[in-house]
């Protein structure tokens, strides 16, 4: 795994600056705006998987980047509706505190403590582990059998378990550095008002984007290794 390609990579492109802002921008809209984020960054997983990773993919194909997003977060709720369940399920057992059911509270209590605190961060640490492999599917096929397919996930995740987690590792590192600097900007920005508000705003979107950028490139490098080891 090159983590240094990951991150240097999208700079390369002499067009990166107004290819990024358009994708900063674009967050700022609710919903729509990653979809279409989300897809356009999946294109990029292809060229990354061409060998061609220093040219970001133009703002040409605004529905297809937004089908393909759309594709994308559909494949990911459906892989990570255990957490979901688990997570409903915690919190339907505080119902019985809710209701002052003294008789019940201690154990469902328990339970909800067990599902919300231990087993919901556990699920959601595993489905963003697994995730790289069925997305990197989809934008390879195209069709959502293939990105659903349980047992082809397993088999993958068996042959490289190791780049999967290194992906999770560099990404969750990157997110957590890009929220510590989000706190420490935010104060500065408070201080030179509203322009210094809008820098902000625009340069924490900017570094969602490289985050996006930055974690489809390693997704793609996994996928890359799972075809030069099957071959």
């Amino acid at each position: 795994m090159d983590i240094g390609r990951a991150f240097t990579a999208p700079f390369r492109d002499r067009e990166w600056p107004e290819k990024g802002i358009i994708a900063a921008l674009l967050l700022l809209l609710p919903l729509l705006g990653y979809l279409i984020v989300f897809g356009w960054v999946l294109r990029y997983a292809t060229a990354v998987l061409s060998g061609n990773d220093t040219e970001l993919p133009p703002w040409n194909r605004w529905g297809q980047d937004f089908l393909l997003g759309l594709k994308a977060t559909l494949v990911a709720i459906v892989w990570f509706a255990p957490v979901y369940a688990i997570l409903f399920c915690g919190v339907f057992a505080l119902l019985p505190e809710l209701l002052n059911q003294r008789r019940l509270s201690l154990p469902s209590l328990g339970i909800s403590l067990v599902a919300l605190l231990c087993l919901v961060p556990l699920l959601t640490a595993i489905g963003s582990i697994v995730l790289p492999l069925p997305l990197t599917r989809l934008v390879v096929s195209g069709r959502f059998a293939d990105a659903l397919a349980l047992r082809s996930t397993l088999n993958e995740l068996g042959k490289a378990i190791s780049d999967p987690m290194v992906v999770w590792v560099a990404s969750f590192g990157y997110a957590l550095g890009i929220a510590v600097a989000v706190q420490f900007a935010s104060q500065a920005a408070i201080l030179l008002c509203l322009p210094g508000i809008a820098a902000s705003i625009l340069m924490t979107l900017g570094a969602q984007v490289h985050w996006l950028l930055v974690t489809v490139h390693l997704w793609a490098q996994v996928r890359s290794r799972l075809g030069q080891s099957s071959a």
